[in-house]
């Protein structure tokens, strides 16, 4: 007698399509999660991507245990699935290599410093949308090898849903690295903006120009923020207002108190134009001025 794993009822030759669909999804779903708890786990770290490519390969190791136990060691291999599960699942190791490669890629460090801070706003909201389609996409490749009927041989449908599971995990470690450098890029900045337009870029309430005498104020908020306006209790005209440095304060701060008190915290936008002349000692201090309450976008 000995102890390898046998059906429970004739050979594994005799196998339904269900129940071989079931013990792949079975194979795959032990990888996945793994390997997505690490992922969290080591993002929220100081970035060890060699912890993260090691749980990757424990996770695979696993998977391909379970692959071979149920599709490999009890059967000859004439009665195989063409798709090799344990090949496919160690492939979330190769597609790290592309996401290490990304997050640590000196072009893209250079693209991103040259971006603008709405630009980086925008497509990290962009990269948390799409992120979002893709698990809601995975979660309807689930639901199909359920579905999966008759027509063609399982490992030709198994292979299929492989490849498509494939492509959008390695979609997800793309997005993920693009989140990580955007969020790198971020880092001083700190807080969402209070105010962002359906496309995911800020929305600005004033155009201040600096001058060598005062600020120069120009409501740049749409008029359909009227009520927001009066609710944080700033000024809710629409003419442009010139104010001196203790005036600029005492009309800005409302900005900045109800940013620190929202839920999560926020700052709001700005723009910001230099109106000085050859010397810059008004236009310094004033700027420090305006960032004190938000954060800003200089219109050059």
């Amino acid at each position: 007698m000995t102890g390898r794993r046998r059906p429970v009822s004739g050979d594994m030759t005799g196998w339904t399509l269900t129940q071989l669909v079931i013990l792949f999804a079975f194979a795959l779903m032990l990888a996945v999660p793994a390997f997505d708890r690490e992922l969290a786990a080591t993002e929220r770290e100081s970035g060890d991507f060699g912890q993260l490519e090691r749980a990757a390969a424990e996770a695979a190791a696993d998977a391909r245990s379970v692959a071979q136990v149920y599709f490999g060691i009890d059967r000859p291999a004439s009665v195989r699935p063409e798709a090799s599960i344990a090949d496919d699942i160690a492939e979330i190791s190769n597609s790290l290599a592309l996401f290490r490669r990304a997050i640590r890629s000196d072009d893209a460090q250079r693209l991103l410093a040259d971006r603008t801070l709405p630009e980086i706003w925008t497509e990290l909201a962009q990269a948390r949308r799409k992120a979002g389609d893709v698990e809601r996409t995975l979660g309807a490749v689930e639901g199909a090898l359920a579905a999966v009927g008759g027509g063609r041989d399982a490992a030709t449908k198994v292979a299929e849903l492989v490849d498509h599971n494939r492509e959008l995990r390695l979609r997800n470690l793309q997005l993920i690295g693009q989140l990580a450098n955007l969020e790198r890029r971020a880092d001083g900045i700190g807080k969402p903006p209070c105010w962002v337009a359906p496309d995911g870029k800020p929305e600005y309430t004033y155009k201040i120009t600096i001058t060598d005498l005062d600020f120069v104020v120009e409501p740049r908020w749409r008029q359909a923020r009227a009520p927001d306006i009066e609710r944080i209790g700033a000024p809710i005209g629409r003419e442009t207002i010139h104010y001196d440095d203790e005036e600029f304060s005492r009309a800005m701060y409302p900005f900045l108190a109800f940013g620190a008190e929202s839920d999560p915290e926020c700052r709001f936008f700005v723009q910001v134009v230099d109106g000085t002349g050859p010397f810059k000692g008004a236009w310094q201090a004033r700027l420090a001025l305006v960032e004190g309450y938000f954060y800003k976008y200089w219109v050059k």
